[in-house]
């Protein structure tokens, strides 16, 4: 199954990517594909972003892709 990355873009603020809670925030091997979104992640997320005016960029990722890549994050909440 494909997953894709998404960005907001917040005007002066700058552009950021989303990243998608993990059920299990302890388990730091593979995390960046269980951070990304799904097809049916997409269907409402997007939607949420645009009704609040902020410009939503996605991108697909292959999970080959995935496996080299982490996402550094500087607060989780």
């Amino acid at each position: 199954m494909r997953r894709y990355n998404v960005y907001i873009s917040m005007g002066l603020y700058g552009r950021y990517e989303l990243v998608k809670e993990r059920k299990n925030s302890y388990d730091f091997l593979d995390d960046y594909w269980e951070e990304c979104f799904t097809w049916e992640d997409l269907k409402k997320v997007v939607p949420f972003f645009r009704s609040r005016g902020w410009k939503v960029s996605v991108e697909p990722i292959d999970i080959v892709d995935a496996l080299s890549r982490m996402h550094l994050l500087g607060l989780r909440y």
